[in-house]
């Protein structure tokens, strides 16, 4: 990285340094160098003297940082215990959250991973080894309590069929049907 500043000087260009971010994917242990230039704007071409030069560079912290980038698992559908013990086991930090009672988990299943945060998309793949994620789930208290929410929720909803039944003498007329 100094070298190529200092002959891009010499040459007559004005030259700006940037370190890179970690990137798991760009930034192998194996395949980079501590204050190595790994990214050049503009790239090579005739300019004239005094154009600014972008050196990206990286260093030997965003080598590490970024060989510590781990693939994040899909846990939902594990058990709590098998979820932690994988979590830690590539090198996250698990924490547990019980979910708040709500009718849509009323077939859900207790002590099991209905959700996590952060969770693979596709913008997140990754994350650095070390950090927390969230495992969501029920216990037996939320889950009858789900429970009970989808019982009133479904005594509430409109049996079509009976209504139908119903309309004529909604109406004053015996002779619809």
């Amino acid at each position: 990285m100094e070298e190529a500043k200092r002959h891009l000087e010499e040459i007559g260009f004005r030259v700006t340094l940037t370190l890179v971010k970690p990137n798991k994917k760009k930034y192998r242990q194996e395949t980079t160098r501590d204050n190595e230039v790994v990214a050049m704007i503009p790239k090579a071409g005739k300019f004239d003297k005094g154009s600014l030069i972008k050196l990206y560079y990286i260093n030997q912290e965003i080598i590490d940082a970024s060989n510590q980038e781990v693939t994040i698992p899909n846990l939902i559908g594990l058990t709590i215990p098998e979820a932690r013990d994988h979590l830690q086991e590539v090198g996250f930090k698990p924490a547990m959250e019980i979910l708040t009672a709500d009718a849509k988990y009323a077939k859900q299943k207790i002590n099991v991973v209905i959700d996590m945060e952060p969770k693979a998309n596709l913008f997140t793949t990754t994350a650095v080894k070390g950090s927390l994620i969230k495992l969501k789930y029920l216990d037996e208290e939320t889950l009858e309590q789900s429970l009970q929410l989808a019982s009133q929720a479904e005594e509430n909803q409109l049996d079509v069929g009976q209504l139908f039944k119903q309309l004529p003498n909604l109406f004053g007329n015996k002779d619809v049907e």
